[in-house]
């Protein structure tokens, strides 16, 4: 359950957040973000529910990383491309959803465990997908929201 709502917080937050300025991410937030990730110092900053979620350049990806109050490293997410995906998900997404187009395509790592998930679209259909240790699933958002 933890997961599920953790997850819904950052596809959320991948299209709404309010944007802080770093230094109103409290002291042991923006220190966590530096230990956690070799020094990172330019990252925008957004308060999400009750987590701190820090946007930033590592190596070539836009990462993001949310933090509890405690500077604790919660989860990260990053847009990845469907090259990027595990070969049994690529094969999957070819299998049963060839008349779809993706037009996007994110990781969440939420403590080691690590999940997918796709918008795609027709001409007349949207519909977005999150992988499980057997496929894909559709993914059914609440309806507040909004499509990630």
């Amino acid at each position: 359950m933890k997961k599920i709502i953790f997850s819904l917080l950052v596809i959320a937050s991948s299209f709404t957040t309010n944007l802080y300025a770093q230094d109103k991410a409290p002291g042991r937030v923006v220190n966590a973000l530096q230990e956690n990730f070799n020094g990172i110092k330019d990252a925008s900053w957004a308060k999400v529910s009750d987590l701190y979620k820090a946007e930033f350049i590592f190596g070539e990806a836009v990462v993001s990383a949310f933090f509890n109050a405690n500077g604790e490293l919660v989860a990260t997410g990053r847009d990845v491309a469907i090259t990027q995906l595990p070969i049994d998900l690529q094969i999957a997404l070819t299998k049963n959803y060839k008349d779809y187009s993706v037009t996007k395509s994110f990781e969440v790592d939420m403590q080691g465990e690590v999940t997918y998930y796709l918008m795609l679209e027709t001409p007349t259909k949207k519909l977005q997908l999150q992988s499980n240790s057997f496929g894909w699933e559709k993914y059914q958002k609440p309806s507040d929201l909004p499509l990630f």
